[in-house]
């Protein structure tokens, strides 16, 4: 494959979705505008939202004739908050609980594979970024970027 596909990615995170029983639902969006849309209509404040960003893709050449792409990867793991009803102990709490759901989402993709091929095998460990996110549309939590290099096109290199 030439990058990760937006199926394999939908696929995939389904699969590991199903195995972390905080995440209640799951939304793909393409903008940061039906991002915000997303947001505003996610309704309940005790359950946690991960929403997908469709990867940018983006190729590379070496001197070696090294090719590829790398899929810059983005998602939000964020809850809904209302601030009438919450203090700031709560406020706190949201972030405390969503960062385990974070470690074990990246943890998760590491080890996503079908059959013996894992899916995510090129995730770039040292491009992991994990930022706070505040008040996005009365949503907090966290986003995590990752980017997965894939090699395409390689003279007298064998992938294994």
């Amino acid at each position: 494959n030439l990058m990760i596909t937006i199926r394999q990615l939908r696929e995939a995170i389904a699969e590991i979705v199903s195995t972390i029983p905080e995440i209640k639902k799951t939304r793909f969006v393409v903008s940061d505008d039906q991002m915000a849309n997303t947001l505003e209509t996610f309704k309940n404040s005790e359950n946690t939202m991960l929403v997908c960003l469709v990867p940018t893709y983006q190729s590379f050449a070496s001197d070696e004739d090294i090719t590829g792409y790398v899929s810059f990867m983005q998602f939000f793991l964020v809850d809904k908050l209302d601030y009438k009803t919450k203090s700031e102990d709560d406020f706190t709490e949201v972030f405390i609980k969503i960062q385990e759901i974070v470690q074990t989402f990246i943890l998760k993709l590491f080890e996503y594979q079908i059959g013996d091929c894992l899916v995510f095998g090129n995730l770039q460990q040292n491009s992991i970024v994990i930022r706070p996110v505040l008040h996005k549309a009365q949503c907090n939590g966290w986003e995590i970027q990752i980017d997965d290099k894939t090699y395409s096109g390689i003279d007298g290199l064998i992938e294994e």
